[in-house]
């Protein structure tokens, strides 16, 4: 860092961003006790949507400069506000949360074994019944989580949380799970064709393991 100045300043800064990301962390309160949250049961339910043309999508989130995930994000909190409308349940004011995995492995180790990945939090917007505003609101709330270093500072706490016992790794999975009702994640599916056994695969059904009090 003597002999480069430049470099000491940029960890300098991203210190104190990984510094304000661990205490967004630790000070997010819980957010609201809503019908998505309970105790987790053995019983699971499963759904899923006809197939929804990309091209479509696309189309949607051009005229807001908005990304695929923005407009996906924000179809996701309308149907949570939906829900919640439709079991008489409280919209205005109410938080429900998504915990969203973030990839942190470069594209050429995409195929290494083990994890890799940070937490981020995000605020879906079930009290906003405009579709529009709905959007906006996802596209500012990732817009400033790509600009913080909250993905890096959750890996960094997981990781560390892998070397003590596995009692204070349990409650720690508890603190994260407590402060959101759903967990949300795009993998992007096979680029070609598969096969299995001569047979072909036509569709594939990802299952995202449950933790916490976090029953979607």
């Amino acid at each position: 860092s003597l002999l480069n100045p430049s470099h000491a300043f940029h960890r300098a800064k991203q210190g104190m961003s990984l510094g304000a990301a661990l205490s967004k962390l630790a000070l997010l309160d819980h957010d609201s006790d809503t019908v998505f949250k309970g105790p987790l049961k053995v019983a699971q339910k499963a759904t899923w949507s006809a197939p929804v043309d990309l091209a479509t999508i696309k189309r949607m989130a051009e005229p807001l400069d908005a990304k695929v995930n923005d407009i996906l994000l924000a179809a996701v909190a309308g149907a949570l506000r939906h829900y919640l409308q439709r079991h008489d349940e409280p919209t205005d004011g109410v938080v429900v949360r998504a915990l969203l995995p973030v990839n942190l492995r470069p594209l050429e180790k995409a195929f290494e074994l083990g994890n890799r990945f940070g937490l981020v939090y995000l605020d879906f917007p079930v009290g906003i019944d405009d579709r529009i505003e709905r959007v906006l609101n996802i596209q500012d709330q990732m817009g400033e989580i790509k600009c913080s270093s909250e993905a890096v500072a959750a890996f960094g706490v997981l990781e560390t949380l892998g070397h003590f016992p596995a009692e204070l790794e349990a409650q720690a999975v508890q603190l994260f799970s407590s402060k959101a009702s759903v967990v949300m994640t795009n993998v992007p599916g096979p680029q070609e064709q598969l096969h299995m056994k001569d047979c072909r695969v036509q569709n594939v059904m990802p299952w995202v393991p449950r933790a916490g009090r976090i029953g979607m």
